[in-house]
């Protein structure tokens, strides 16, 4: 017999329900997620004649080594004799209703324009641990969820997502929203602790103490909060304390600098309003897949006066950038676009990572800096992102969240630009 615990019966419920576009579970490590997931998709599958779901995960190692073994425990549970094959060179298992489960790697390196999806036909869709997949992914089965037209009945059209906490885009999209109540109305988050399984044996809960005091936080109690401390931080001066304040709110009545890097995925800047030695930073702008066009979109939406305007940022380009070799094409075409005037854009050469480092942590200590808390990007930046021996920020490899650094920059040109005459 097959028995939920109470966070189990919570997920499965709401995964089958056909009320929920996508059903996210978990927060921390042996909640029962995978359990809950493969008991959710046999249940489909024997309750809907014909129908076809497909499970994901990150590579096919991980499914063999992690999935699968609770997909054998399920099966086991008198599950198998309702199953008609399992095809271990597709990875697929047929019911003897006619319904599939299709488990499927996701290989994004192998794969990164999803071209493995086109023409894939489902009923719905599983991750297990989709912190480890990427976003296009996650959106490219809602694309794909219910294009599988042969089911008997009318199957939910459903994502059932399992996660651990995680830096990367499934806090940003899943996790921060639901904390603050804005998560879309279509999905529903469900956080799941290793104390809401009645199943784990108490010597291993008391095993876990042993972990250092950041994952325990983070896997154990859930805090997605939790990360380690940068080795050799470029902002060394930075003080959660003195530099993140509620009072660091949007005046209308000043002047207000929008330092933008101009990255191609994504856009971003910080918007930051000072007199003299007190500097706010108000908000910051994250455009995925963004434009000039989307950009000056967001600054007119801003509602701030044409005449208040400021305009600094990175003055060359790279390889991520729009233009050719710089970015005088972009701030033409904001001058252009929001009917500026020259006075209005203050770019200066980009600074080298070392003198900027200098710069930075100067403001930082001489300079009465707070920023709004809301500005998540910014201060995870301030805290994670490391440099080199020499002081050059480490960017080597732009999937790890405190390799990108991207507002960071921004505070970089706003601060070379606008505060170093302060310092």
């Amino acid at each position: 017999m097959i028995n939920l615990t109470k966070k189990q019966s919570e997920a499965f419920k709401a995964a089958t329900s056909g009320k929920n576009q996508a059903v996210i579970f978990g927060g921390a490590i042996r909640g029962g997620k995978s359990y809950a997931l493969i008991i959710t998709f046999f249940y489909l599958a024997l309750n809907y004649k014909k129908s076809r779901w497909v499970i994901i995960r990150k590579s096919l190692p991980d499914l063999k080594r992690n999935t699968f073994p609770t997909v054998n425990s399920i099966l086991d549970m008198g599950v198998r004799e309702k199953v008609q094959k399992w095809n271990h060179d597709t990875q697929i298992i047929t019911m003897l209703n006619g319904s599939e489960i299709m488990f499927m790697s996701e290989s994004y390196e192998e794969d990164k324009d999803l071209n493995r999806f086109k023409g894939l036909e489902a009923n719905g869709f599983g991750f297990d641990e989709i912190n480890e997949c990427h976003e296009a992914t996650f959106f490219k089965a809602i694309e794909r969820t219910g294009t599988w037209l042969h089911a008997k009945g009318e199957p939910p059209m459903v994502i059932f997502a399992t996660l651990n906490p995680a830096q990367n885009w499934t806090k940003k999209l899943f996790y921060e929203p639901y904390v603050d109540g804005s998560i879309n109305p279509k999905w529903l988050f469900i956080p799941s602790k290793i104390t809401d399984n009645p199943h784990i044996p108490e010597e291993y809960r008391e095993n876990l103490k042993s972990l250092s005091p950041i994952e325990y936080a983070r896997f154990v109690e859930g805090n997605w909060d939790a990360v380690e401390s940068a080795e050799n931080p470029f902002l060394w001066a930075w003080d959660d304390e003195k530099h993140i304040g509620h009072e660091a709110v949007f005046n209308p009545n000043t002047p207000v600098y929008f330092s933008v890097d101009f990255n191609v995925s994504p856009l971003c800047a910080l918007v930051i309003q000072h007199q003299g030695s007190n500097v706010h930073v108000v908000d910051e702008i994250l455009i995925e897949k963004g434009s000039v066009d989307a950009l000056c979109d967001y600054i007119e939406n801003y509602g701030v006066p044409i005449g208040l305007i400021r305009i600094t940022g990175d003055a060359m380009g790279n390889g991520r950038t729009y233009q050719q070799r710089d970015n005088s094409s972009a701030y033409m075409s904001m001058k252009k676009r929001l009917k500026m005037n020259d006075k209005q854009f203050m770019i200066v050469a980009n600074p080298t990572h070392k003198n900027s480092r200098e710069d930075c942590n100067a403001a930082l200590v001489r300079l009465n800096i707070k920023v709004n808390p809301k500005c998540k990007g910014f201060i995870f930046d301030a805290k994670q992102v490391n440099c080199d021996a020499e002081g050059r920020i480490i960017k080597s490899n732009r999937k790890l969240a405190n390799q990108r650094a991207d507002l960071l920059d921004d505070f970089r040109y706003f601060v070379n630009a606008i505060l170093k005459k302060y310092l």
